[in-house]
């Protein structure tokens, strides 16, 4: 990085010669929207529905959360979970499998068992996740009930329900994050200077636009947290600490933002509450 851009024109406008300024640039397939073929990845072509995207543990043969939302946060929820569960396929649903939530997503299961992820079967042994799209009409969950086999056992099932409520706080604690990150974090510099740009060694640069004392940035320490946690407890009270150590007049409205999408009340450890604890989504 060499210097700033000191004009309001983009960038790849500078350097057009005459006879590329007549070009074009008009194409019909990037023109779409809802009627494109990466709309299918989203909420199934956009038809809402609570379980678009639904994990699943081959290890333990039951989905275990489902997410509404897009695919890509889906995935690096599962990624944060791998820590604790290895192998998870985050299923894409269609329209036409069975409605399932996050109250009773842990009786049901995936009958098609020779169901392929990328170049393996879903029931490969491995540690990363994985994201499959689901064919139309192959209506491939399945309700079972009761668990069975090894998590039949009161102890491992008793295991695995602590899994399935730390995986429902994770995904609502990561979109949370994510948004907060998005909206409140002005100077977003690690994911330039990091993912954009080879950066020189020489080169100091924050993290994001908090000032804070954090090496990296919220949403990074955040992610940190939820992949070595253990409990929903756990995660807020290191998120609440996090906050105070980082006190800054930049991080306020980050943190209030954070807190009102998460649905929960701020620490009154905060010193800037008074008596105002919560703000409306549409006040912020």
């Amino acid at each position: 990085m060499t210097g700033v851009q000191t004009c309001a024109l983009p960038i790849f406008l500078q350097s057009t010669t005459g006879s590329e300024k007549d070009i074009k640039i008009s194409n019909s397939m990037w023109e779409k929207t809802h009627d494109s073929i990466i709309a299918n990845f989203h909420m199934n072509g956009f038809r809402r529905r609570s379980n678009a995207n639904a994990f699943y543990s081959p290890s333990v043969d039951r989905f275990f959360a489902v997410d509404g939302l897009d695919p890509y946060t889906a995935l690096e929820v599962a990624q944060i979970l791998s820590s604790k569960m290895p192998g998870i396929s985050v299923c894409i649903l269609c329209p036409t499998d069975i409605v399932m939530d996050n109250t009773n997503c842990i009786e049901y299961t995936i009958e098609e068992k020779n169901l392929t992820v990328g170049p393996a079967n879903i029931l490969y042994g491995r540690q990363m996740p994985t994201l499959a799209k689901i064919p139309v009409n192959t209506n491939i969950v399945r309700h079972v009930g009761a668990p069975t086999g090894d998590f039949a056992d009161p102890e491992r099932w008793t295991q695995f329900l602590k899994f399935h409520e730390y995986a429902k706080f994770t995904i609502q604690c990561w979109h949370a994050i994510k948004l907060a990150d998005a909206i409140q974090n002005i100077l977003p510099m690690e994911a330039y200077v990091y993912e954009l740009l080879d950066k020189p060694d020489e080169m100091d640069v924050p993290p994001d636009s908090t000032n804070g004392l954090l090496s990296v940035s919220v949403k990074t320490h955040v992610k940190r947290l939820l992949y070595t946690g253990n409990s929903p407890d756990q995660v807020l009270e290191q998120i609440k600490q996090m906050w105070i150590d980082n006190d800054t007049a930049a991080i306020l409205p980050y943190r209030r933002f954070f807190y009102n999408v998460l649905g929960l009340e701020q620490p009154a450890e905060f010193t800037d509450i008074n008596n105002v604890n919560r703000l409306t989504v549409g006040a912020l």
